[in-house]
């Protein structure tokens, strides 16, 4: 029995691998297998990897076709959830001022690494929210990214860590023409308090729609709903796009536009 199941595992592995486009994904998978088993390894490791190989996350994840919807014009780059930059760099490359919201620690370490040589490129170790406030941050070790839940009932997600959270609308940045957010789970909170600073720029809005982590709903469709209420209200219009997450889920993204 014992020599079947790890046979079974052994089968997983090799087939979450192989189904890997490159090395560097399959690196990947190997972390997420480690931290998914409870396999104990050196965090350094991890930090090594995405500082020296992982030089830019940009269309990993089928999400290339938001770049013509990311780069400003004119002014500046505001990303909710930089995670390890990829977007935030992507536009800071260009010579756009960036500002970058990461509150995961290790994430924070690894990006204030690849940013340092961009003087444009701005990083708040923090995360965005309705109110000013201390929250807990679930972090998965392998792929650095957390969830903000209050309660136990992402206790499996990750080690939880204490983080501060701002509200956008009292930081004072000037100039924003768009605005990134990728909350897993928290973008309602995030958009509650910026409305002050969106009324007042009108920036174009990418969304990615999560459910069934942070505070988002259950089903996609619904947590959409949810968040075009709050674009309407603010007076903008949206377009849905769509990326495949397994072979029969499509995940969904939000761009939104003012009206005025």
């Amino acid at each position: 029995m014992v020599t079947t199941r790890i046979l079974s595992n052994a089968q997983l592995f090799i087939d979450q691998i192989a189904n890997d486009r490159d090395a560097l994904s399959s690196v990947r998978t190997v972390f997420d297998i480690l931290d998914s088993r409870r396999i104990p390894y050196p965090s350094r490791l991890l930090s090594v990897f995405y500082i020296k190989y992982q030089k830019n996350d940009v269309g990993v994840g089928n999400e290339s076709f938001l770049a013509k919807f990311i780069i400003p014009k004119n002014g500046c780059f505001i990303d909710v959830g930089a995670w390890l930059g990829g977007w935030a760099l992507f536009v800071a490359q260009k010579g756009f001022e960036v500002y970058a919201f990461e509150p995961s620690p290790i994430a924070v370490t690894i990006l204030k690494e690849k940013a340092k040589s961009y003087p444009n490129f701005h990083l708040y170790p923090f995360a965005l929210g309705e109110e000013d406030s201390v929250k807990t941050l679930r972090v998965r070790t392998s792929s650095l990214m957390g969830i903000i839940n209050e309660d136990n009932s992402a206790s499996h997600y990750g080690k939880p860590v204490q983080i501060i959270v701002r509200k956008l609308d009292n930081l004072n940045i000037p100039n924003i023409e768009v605005i990134k957010i990728d909350t897993e789970g928290f973008e309602v909170p995030v958009l509650t308090g910026a409305k002050q600073t969106i009324q007042k720029y009108r920036p174009r809005l990418v969304i990615e729609v999560h459910k069934k982590t942070g505070q988002a709903l259950n089903d996609y469709g619904l947590e959409s709903k949810r968040i075009q209420k709050i674009l309407e209200r603010m007076n903008y219009t949206w377009k849905s796009f769509f990326r495949p997450i397994t072979a029969s889920e499509m995940q969904p993204f939000l761009i939104a536009e003012s009206k005025k």
